[in-house]
């Protein structure tokens, strides 16, 4: 949690954990929820909103993302596996745990990225890479590219709420660019 916390920061505001760990079938699930013997890493990271509201991970809102894996389904491989949302950024690319129950298996989490139109995985991104190794180095591709939002969170007058993204209207696979043109506040769902 101490290079998550270094990293991304807190919490800001902070939400409820809305992960779908149960607390006891594999070691990320326990070491999320923690125990008598095991502090919580869901307490140490937290979840809500993080860097200036560009991520929401890993809060109570979550649930209310799953319709996109639904209307993306056709770039997620055909695994029969369990997915969960546990995260998005403001362009609505999101972070999917797969499978976050199977006994004793670390979950695999990838990223539905709305850039490139594609989802993308790494064998070794597992849930505790993500929080130890992946994010706080900031190397999922596009996901932490905060430049041009930051420059649009300066001039609006409402942040963006768990449901809103900045959408591309062209994505970058179909010769979209990465410019203020090229965005624009949507639904997420209706953008999926």
């Amino acid at each position: 949690g101490e290079a998550f916390r270094g990293s991304i920061g807190q919490a800001d505001p902070a939400h409820s954990s809305g992960m779908p760990f149960d607390g006891k079938s594999n070691a990320s699930s326990r070491i999320w929820v923690g125990n008598a013997d095991l502090p919580s890493l869901g307490e140490e990271v937290g979840a809500g909103f993080f860097l200036n509201r560009f991520l929401y991970l890993f809060g109570e809102e979550l649930p209310k993302l799953q319709p996109c894996l639904r209307a993306w389904s056709f770039l997620l491989p055909p695994t029969g596996k369990e997915r969960y949302v546990i995260g998005k950024n403001a362009y609505g690319s999101l972070l999917v745990i797969e499978d976050p129950n199977v006994h004793e298996e670390l979950p695999v989490v990838g990223l539905l990225d709305t850039t490139t139109v594609e989802y993308w995985t790494e064998p070794d991104l597992v849930f505790p890479n993500l929080l130890g190794w992946w994010m706080p180095r900031k190397k999922l591709p596009n996901f932490f590219k905060t430049e041009l939002y930051d420059k649009w969170a300066a001039k609006s007058k409402e942040p963006l709420e768990v449901d809103e993204i900045l959408g591309m209207t062209v994505p970058l696979s179909l010769g979209g660019t990465w410019n203020a043109k090229n965005f624009e506040v949507r639904d997420i769902v209706e953008y999926y």
